[in-house]
Formats: C-alpha cells, structure tokens, sequence
C-alpha cells in the first residue's frame, strides 16, 4: 500500500503551516504543510495502518539545513488529529484555525463538519500543555547552546595531543580539565556527550566530531547571539498563544505579535529579555486558567460522535 498516495487522495485539509502561517518567514524560508485524510476501507478495517504520513520533499544545503525548495509534508489520519487536538497539543491544534490565505485545499463538507465545531477542542489543560512545550524549547535554547560551547572547548584541547592513540584516562589532569572532561563513574562527559574512560583521544574525538556536527544547524545561531533563537522565538510563541486561547477561545493567523516573535528570531533580544518576557507569559497564564473562555475538560463523546458521523458520510 502507497502510504503518501493514499493520504494524498483522500486529503480533505491542507495547509501551509510553520513560520508561512505565522506570518515570520523570510525569503530563505522552506515551507510546511500538515493535512488531514480520511483512512479508506483497508485502513479501517484491515491490518495496515498509518496514523501519521510522511510525504516531505528533501533538499539540503552542504550544512545540512533544508533549503527554501525543501517541503516538509505531514497527513493525519482524522482519528489521530482528533486525539492530539483534544489533548490540545500545539502544533495539531492550530490547524483548526488557519485563514483562508494558508489554506492549500479543503472539501467544503470537511469544514462544514469538522471544522465549524473546532470549539469543541480548547479545554483547561492547555494551560499545562503549552507550558510544556514551551519548558521544551526554553530547555533546548539554553542547554544545547552550552552543550555547543563545552564540545567546541573539548575538540580544541584534545586535538592539540600529539598522541591521539593515548587512553583518556591516562593523560594528564590539566588536559582533562582544559577539555572539560567531567568524570562520572566510568566515563566522562562533555556536554550532553558520554564517553567511557579507556577510549582513545582519537576515538573521543571521532564521537565529539559526531555530536558536535549535529549542532551544524544551530551553531551559527549560538556563535552570535549566545542562545538558539529559534527556540527562543518557539519558547514565546508557544506561550503567546496560550495566552491567546485562554483570552478570546481562539488562535489568530498570521501571528498579531509576529514582529515581537520575528525580533527575538533575528536575535534582537537578549537571553535575559526573553527569559524574562517568558516567565511573564507564564505567569499570566496561570492566571488566566480560571477564566471561561474554554471547555473545563475534553469533549470527547461529542468529538468522538463528530469523527465516526464524519468517516461514515465520507464511506457512503
């Protein structure tokens, strides 16, 4: 079974998503786009299954960043985007408002039956839920910039040993201190990066060089602005629109504060100032957790109602 074709024709929703629908992209930006399909009978009924499709169109640079003709494609089962989207997860969520210009295709009876009733998904926990997301990204801005930092350190030190073939734990205290080499029981540990204690400098090096080429993406970033600001501009995002459910019931698109989210990308704002815009976002949030604006609780029968009336009309 053609997994992406099956996906591709029974797709009732299509969007573009990421920073095209927030309103923040620029000229070098590639482009996402996240659908919805309904399963056919073989889904349904048979063996075969496939919640999520993968149907993305790869194009790297030589740093292994995608390129402005790269498009990343997600399809949904309905089924699985109605749970993720009743656990009020962000990057689900946001789809049940997308405005007319990121629209790349709907079925008329799709938005007449599904998503007119997108009232039916914002609940309480997604005061929970963002904060999560948003921890996620706060943690990634701020622990793998250091991680950088700490491998560039250890490559330096250890590649300046004229006998790469000398066992870690045999070289000199000094070096292992000047690489950074944190010892913890039977191995040592530089950034996020473990290694046991009788591997040679050259083995340790190959591993950092390894791990260290997974920043590639990032490290640009860093080098400059001291933190990761994509994560950052995620981090406020998220929280932003938190906020935004919570006050009005709804997400809006593209994004009212893209400018704020656009600075903070283009490393217009110090790791302090966002640290602290978002402390205050969540903060605010917390607050706001008693107001009336969502559900109390997840409206599953009436979602789950939703989906099986939508499945059966679309199987005749």
């Amino acid at each position: 079974m053609n997994t992406q074709q099956l996906a591709k024709d029974n797709c009732c929703f299509l969007i573009r998503s990421g920073s095209h629908l927030y309103g923040t992209d620029t000229p070098e930006s590639d482009e996402d786009r996240v659908g919805i399909f309904i399963p056919n009978s073989e889904m349904l009924f048979g063996l075969h299954r496939a919640d999520v499709v993968d149907d993305s169109i790869v194009d790297k640079a030589a740093d292994g960043r995608n390129t402005k003709d790269a498009v990343d494609v997600t399809y949904y089962d309905i089924r699985k985007f109605a749970k993720l989207a009743l656990q009020n997860n962000p990057n689900v969520l946001e789809l049940l408002y997308a405005p007319e210009e990121s629209i790349l295709h709907q079925e008329p009876w799709f938005i007449e039956e599904f998503i007119n009733y997108r009232h039916l998904f914002p609940h309480k926990g997604l005061v929970q839920k963002y904060i999560g997301y948003a921890s996620s990204q706060k943690h990634k801005m701020v622990i793998r910039s250091g991680n950088y930092r700490e491998l560039e350190r250890g490559i330096d030190e250890l590649e300046s040993v004229e006998d790469k073939k000398q066992i870690l734990i045999e070289l000199p205290t000094e070096i292992l201190t000047e690489a950074g080499l944190d010892r913890r029981g039977a191995f040592y540990q530089i950034g996020d990066q473990n290694m046991a204690k009788n591997i040679t400098v050259q083995r340790a090096l190959t591993m950092l060089h390894r791990r260290y080429s997974k920043f590639s993406n990032r490290k640009e970033l860093v080098a400059k602005h001291g933190y990761d600001t994509k994560f950052a501009s995620h981090l406020i995002r998220l929280l932003k629109q938190a906020f935004e459910l919570l006050t009005y019931g709804y997400l809006r698109f593209p994004l009212p504060y893209k400018e704020e989210i656009l600075e903070i990308k283009q490393g217009k704002r110090t790791i302090e100032e966002v640290m602290e815009r978002a402390t205050e976002l969540e903060d605010l949030i917390k607050t706001l957790s008693i107001c009336p604006r969502v559900r109390e609780k997840p409206a599953y029968h009436e979602v789950n109602e939703l989906v099986i009336n939508l499945i059966r009309d679309h199987h005749g």
